[in-house]
């Protein structure tokens, strides 16, 4: 429904029976916003009448209230079903936004009495304030409890941090960001996401950002350092192991590669996949699609395998493990071509030719088939 000054939408949740029901969330919500489409009401609703959230963070509210200055957020309140300020499950009642020269300036939050609250769960957990100083292209976030001390983030990513420095390029990409400790000076994180590192140092694809720049990070290259900004590796995790990672496009802005390096510039594996490079390419359908390979081109079964130029083909030498004389020997077993196509029905398919080798390894019969 539209009305002269704002703008109503209601979301309603129906059973298979056609009938209002709620999971994990109200049978009906509604929400109004301003001409800018800002957020300034958001109500729950059952067919008995008033709503309160069940689960999530907004459990045990009814209502979300917005309040602007200028086009600014003042405050976002949130109330029970008797209209009352109640706090949620982050332990919030209300969030107070300032600002300075039309830049945020923090974050607080209170509680339903209008005591300091410390957020109870996500990212921000344990801090009642966030501070951020932004001048140019520096933005630094910093994070205080009830007490008004600095104190570092509690929450899985970028626990142990006090204050965090993002720089970004005339693009608007971050290009940098730094990690530091309660006395200002730069730490190494020691969890997610980059565990061992101390700032990141990130540069960009020029075609990928002009083409694509909403829909893909468009990374060319990313790097970890230490405190005394050498070159270090990713302590735990995945990447564990590994100190750059190298994206590759073509001359339309699509990723073809992402390779992985140590410190020495050798290529290293990951850990979940054992992979070092991944090739990507588009199908008969467009979709793009990925390869998993080691340094050596070998997949997660050690065979051989890459794909063409133009990714229409992918290529794999398949091994196997023979024994003579209680040895163990890894032997060429056959080779298979796989091409994609596009089958009738609309759905990819694909057409195999496998050919086979004789004890010598040499070709004995080529076999086509569908898979």
């Amino acid at each position: 429904i539209h009305f002269l000054r704002n703008c109503r939408t209601l979301e309603a949740t129906y059973n298979a029976k056609g009938k209002l029901f709620s999971k994990n969330s109200a049978p009906k919500t509604v929400r109004i916003f301003d001409r800018n489409a800002n957020p300034l009401l958001e109500e729950y609703f059952s067919q008995k009448g008033r709503y309160t959230i069940q689960k999530g963070n907004n459990r045990g509210v009814a209502k979300i209230k917005w309040e602007y200055q200028d086009k600014l957020v003042q405050s976002i309140n949130y109330f029970d079903s008797d209209g009352k300020l109640v706090a949620n499950r982050k332990g919030i009642a209300k969030e107070i936004y300032t600002y300075a020269k039309g830049r945020l300036a923090s974050v607080s939050y209170y509680d339903a009495a209008g005591n300091k609250a410390e957020n109870q769960r996500g990212d921000y957990k344990g801090i009642f304030r966030i501070e951020y100083n932004s001048k140019d292209a520096v933005f630094e976030e910093s994070y205080f409890d009830r007490t008004e001390q600095a104190i570092g983030r509690q929450s899985f990513i970028y626990k142990g941090v006090f204050k965090v420095r993002s720089t970004r390029g005339k693009s608007g990409k971050k290009v940098e960001e730094a990690f530091y400790d309660k006395q200002g000076k730069l730490m190494e994180l020691h969890s997610f996401p980059y565990p061992g590192a101390a700032v990141v140092r990130i540069s960009y694809d020029e075609i990928c950002l002009k083409k694509f720049a909403k829909k893909y990070h468009c990374r060319s290259e990313e790097q970890y350092f230490d405190h005394n900004l050498q070159a270090t590796e990713i302590k735990k995790g995945t990447f564990q192991g590994i100190a750059r990672k190298v994206f590759l496009y073509d001359g339309q802005g699509n990723i073809v590669e992402e390779r992985y390096f140590g410190k020495k510039s050798k290529e290293v594996k990951e850990n979940r996949r054992g992979t070092a490079r991944i090739q990507y390419y588009r199908n008969t359908l467009g979709k793009q699609k990925a390869i998993y390979l080691n340094a050596d081109n070998m997949d997660a079964d050690g065979n051989k395998y890459w794909a063409s130029e133009n990714g229409k083909y992918q290529f794999r030498e398949r091994y196997s493990l023979k024994k003579e004389k209680k040895k163990t020997f890894k032997v060429l077993e056959n080779t298979e071509y796989q091409i994609l196509f596009d089958n009738p029905r609309g759905v990819e398919g694909k057409r195999k030719i496998t050919v086979f080798l004789d004890k010598f390894y040499r070709p004995e019969y080529i076999q086509f088939s569908k898979k």
